[in-house]
């Protein structure tokens, strides 16, 4: 097996993997946020045991937080997908360059 020489396409690779990473665990942020949404929505309805008319109303305002949550994940996500495509933009650009012939 020969070794191979690392490139810059090869490091701007790597650093697409980690933006990737960070992608993912905003996603996940705001799964955990959809699940938090339904388990008050859960509430409103007294699922699965009822609850008082405040409870329903402490869970319908914890709903609207929770969106409130996920729309600010959702725009840290726009940034990170942009920070994503800029990555991608610039290993293409690296990726042309090597196939160049010298």
């Amino acid at each position: 097996m020969t070794d191979h020489i690392r490139t810059p396409a090869d490091r701007q690779s790597e650093l697409l993997d980690v933006e990737l990473l960070d992608a993912f665990a905003q996603i996940e942020a705001l799964l955990h946020c959809g699940r938090e949404v339904q388990r008050q929505a859960l509430r409103v309805r007294g699922l699965p045991i009822p609850v008082s008319v405040t409870d329903r109303l402490g869970a319908g305002r914890a709903i609207r937080a929770h969106l409130d949550d996920m729309a600010d994940k959702c725009r840290a996500l726009v940034e990170v997908v942009g920070e994503l495509h800029a990555t991608a933009s610039q290993l293409e650009k690296l990726l042309e360059i090597e196939a160049t012939p010298s």
